[in-house]
């Protein structure tokens, strides 16, 4: 399951730095005016952390990036811009499990599209469930079947979790 995880997480990442899939809310609705842009101001920063990750430079890009993130000029994109970078930092240096707070953060960022937001809430609960921490996979993964979007994965999860949380009677309701 650690690998699936890892390799559903790089793909949703991948396709951010490319702008395939994960594209911010606004710009997936035609009728928004105009979609969010990162601030001049953080321009040039995220830009040189973008570089340092590719450089494989991760730790130095996560420093810049937490440097970045309490500049109080910061808007809620550039934030949201953030936390991409910083998600794509830890799964390339297979440290993943320390970007759930960011990966959250995306989600409850209203920047991504509901598509995308049901993608990576199911990533949050597998990688919660991966490190053992199943009240948060059930947590997380019940938001995905209340949304109705759960595939067969994430039911189960949700039941296992629920289960080895001592909770058999809510594992058997979800399972059933």
């Amino acid at each position: 399951m650690k690998a699936s995880l890892r390799n559903a997480l790089f793909t949703v990442v991948v396709a951010a730095w490319a702008g395939l899939a994960v594209q911010p809310a606004a710009a997936a609705d035609k009728s928004a005016a105009k979609a969010p842009t990162i601030s001049k101001s953080a321009q040039k920063p995220l830009s040189d952390a973008q570089a340092l990750i590719g450089e494989k430079k991760y730790d130095e890009a996560l420093a810049a990036l937490a440097t970045l993130e309490s500049d109080p000029k910061m808007t809620p994109y550039d934030v949201f811009v953030v936390h991409q970078l910083r998600v794509a930092a830890l799964n390339q240096a297979g440290r993943i499990g320390e970007a759930i707070p960011s990966l959250e953060a995306e989600v409850d960022s209203g920047f991504l599209t509901p598509e995308d937001s049901e993608k990576m809430s199911r990533i949050v609960a597998g990688l919660h469930f991966q490190n053992k921490d199943y009240p948060k996979a059930a947590e997380t993964g019940q938001k995905v079947i209340a949304s109705g979007k759960a595939d067969d994965d994430t039911w189960v999860r949700v039941g296992s979790a629920l289960y080895l949380s001592d909770k058999p009677a809510d594992a058997a309701r979800v399972m059933n």
